[in-house]
């Protein structure tokens, strides 16, 4: 991480603390479960209206 990103990071995390909203970090906690099926959902939709529009 570059001194900018840290930085950047820093202020995400002490404005979380002030409107008292949780902060994750991907690369610590990992990127949850319930998001790659989201994630994975969406992409089969927007391909399948992609699809559609194509007359495929």
């Amino acid at each position: 991480m570059d001194a900018a990103a840290h930085r950047r990071s820093r202020r995400a995390r002490k404005l979380a603390r002030a409107l008292r909203i949780p902060v994750y970090d991907v690369q610590l906690v990992g990127y949850p479960q319930r998001m790659r099926d989201h994630d994975a959902r969406q992409r089969a939709l927007r391909d399948r209206e992609r699809r559609r529009n194509l007359g495929l």
